[in-house]
């Protein structure tokens, strides 16, 4: 997470394989053969994160060229990734797609939508609203 404390959304710019390969041992091993390099990156980036001893020598404005700004968790192998365990969640969220259908004439169903989505932005999902033309309609 950035000093600012806002995450970071990741975008993707990539296509998604179908199927990824993953195994979960001490650490989450991910296949490299068929990961666009993009998605090899953001896998590598969910694993890092800020160094709060650099910062703190930062602000005590002590020297800083022996601490790294950002520790890295993940180890790269030939073949595989390994991130750790704790980054499953995130790697839900990068690669879980929600698909969310709306009855437009119904007005209730209209608001438990809109409900849903400030739900989705909660767990951190990136919404793509389609232009619903009888939102402004209805309510």
């Amino acid at each position: 997470m950035p000093p600012s404390g806002v995450k970071k959304q990741l975008i993707v710019n990539y296509p998604i394989p179908e199927k990824v390969s993953v195994v979960l041992g001490d650490l989450l091993y991910f296949e490299k053969e068929g990961l666009p390099a993009g998605l090899q990156n953001q896998l590598i980036q969910l694993s890092a994160f800020q160094n709060p001893e650099f910062y703190k020598a930062q602000a005590m404005r002590r020297a800083t060229y022996n601490l790294s700004r950002i520790l890295f968790c993940s180890e790269e192998f030939p073949k595989r990734i390994g991130l750790p365990r704790g980054c499953l969640s995130d790697v839900e969220h990068l690669f879980v797609r929600v698909y969310d259908y709306l009855d437009e004439s119904v007005a209730l169903l209209v608001r438990m939508y809109k409900k849903r989505l400030l739900g989705y932005k909660s767990l951190g999902y990136e919404i793509n609203e389609p232009e619903i033309s009888k939102f402004k309609e209805i309510i």
